[in-house]
């Protein structure tokens, strides 16, 4: 992602936010999609979705883990 606009460095590595609240562990991070359209990347070919599903993963793991 980084070889297509250099300003991407600016959000990685990418972070997530792990939290309690009222309605139980939260697990926050910014899309990938939302990076694409912050850095205009859309003149790339990204694997976006697999981004996106990689990092629901670990999102899982750790809502789980708390």
């Amino acid at each position: 992602m980084m070889q297509c606009s250099g300003s991407l460095a600016l959000d990685l590595p990418q972070k997530m936010v792990i939290r309690e609240s009222d309605q139980g562990t939260l697990v926050e991070w910014n899309h990938p999609e939302y990076l694409a359209r912050r850095h205009d990347l859309s003149a790339c070919d990204l694997p976006l979705d697999k981004v996106a599903e990689a990092l629901e993963g670990i999102a899982r793991e750790a809502a789980g883990s708390r």
